[in-house]
């Protein structure tokens, strides 16, 4: 699961290498989905409201910084069975965990 997160992340920081100066960039919470879908099966589902801000900078990258969050219990995968069992202690444990997070430890260029 850990991979699926990160793709839309990884994107995220991809798109936004056009700026040149320091830049705050949050996402729109209420607006914002992660999607998700388990390679071989029809199983899709999403979250809701994921809340990210990155701090961006192309000339200091060292400074440069890209943290996310979301709450598991927003998770839809449009079967309740399914649900059920990925927000329990075999899966997400969102009775223990009720948020995924993710905090950048190093962002490097491409080029």
């Amino acid at each position: 699961m850990k991979k699926i997160f990160l793709a839309p992340l990884a994107a995220i920081v991809i798109s936004l290498c056009a700026f040149t100066a320091s830049h705050i960039w949050k996402a729109d919470e209420k607006n914002s989905t992660v999607k998700w879908e388990l390679k071989g099966s029809d199983k899709t589902g999403s979250f809701e409201n994921l809340v990210t801000t990155l701090d961006f900078d192309k000339k200091n990258l060292d400074k440069s910084k890209i943290t996310a969050s979301i709450d598991v219990g927003t998770l839809k995968a449009g079967n309740e069975k399914l649900e059920k069992h990925l927000l329990s202690a075999d899966f997400f444990d969102a009775g223990k965990f009720p948020r995924i997070v993710f905090t950048s430890t190093e962002i490097k260029s491409t080029e």
